[in-house]
């Protein structure tokens, strides 16, 4: 959904691909991806993948495994 709503697009699911109406460059599929990891699966103190969600009080977090930091998500 998030690169859907970032190439302002329909998609949809088809078991493990995802489908894209209209042409689209590849290279904005790999810069795409790269802003998703930052803002949602990075950790922005240590800068680990290894992450999870979580909500507190209706904000989203990212609490990092490696360090502990929890962060909000979005950032960046």
């Amino acid at each position: 959904m998030f690169l859907a709503k970032e190439l302002a697009t329909a998609a949809s699911e088809d078991g493990d691909r995802a489908i894209f109406i209209g042409r689209k460059d590849p290279q904005s599929f790999s810069v795409l991806i790269n802003r998703y990891m930052k803002r949602f699966v990075i950790c922005p103190v240590c800068g680990s993948p290894d992450t999870h969600p979580d909500r507190e009080h209706r904000v989203q977090i990212l609490i990092c495994e490696a360090c502990g930091a929890r962060s909000p998500t979005g950032q960046g």
